[in-house]
């Protein structure tokens, strides 16, 4: 959801006994409070000239995240391209048992990379797989090869 309700407040000193001295910025996104702390003060308070810039020009603001929504948008390879990329490179090599590992492992952090606030695309529905881990996630398929390469297709839309 995106908001044009923001609020940027006067950077906060927190010094704590035994640890470094660190700035916090905070600001308000609709009625969702965000923070970030820096460790130098000029750090902090670029930061906070760049909230309050953004929303002096209008851009609308992730209430989630509470960045400014063109600061969200990675201009960079999706996760999804950087997954092909990596087994691409490492498939060739690897013997069969590596393989499965290496799948498993990235099906993990992709599942972690997908925010939990989206849906799943329009027919096709997420669930655990049946292996060791429950959290493990993957689409149903019917078994066919091209079902599954199109769904593929949908999830990098998506």
């Amino acid at each position: 959801m995106q908001s044009y309700d923001v609020r940027v407040w006067d950077l906060r000193k927190r010094t704590r006994a035994g640890r470094p001295t660190r700035f916090e910025v905070r600001w308000v996104v609709d009625t969702q409070e965000h923070s970030r702390s820096f460790e130098f003060k000029a750090q902090a308070d670029a930061f906070r000239s760049s909230l309050i810039a953004a929303a002096k020009t209008g851009e609308p603001f992730d209430v989630d995240t509470g960045q400014p929504v063109g600061a969200t948008r990675g201009t960079g390879p999706t996760c999804y391209e950087i997954a092909q990329q990596m087994m691409a490179a490492k498939w060739v090599n690897s013997a069969a048992k590596s393989r499965v590992t290496e799948v498993d492992n990235l099906a993990h952090v992709l599942c972690a990379l997908v925010p939990t606030n989206r849906t799943a695309p329009e027919g096709v529905t997420f669930r655990p797989a049946g292996h060791t881990r429950p959290e493990k996630c993957r689409a149903e398929t019917d078994g066919n090869r091209r079902t599954a390469m199109a769904q593929a297709g949908i999830f990098a839309s998506w």
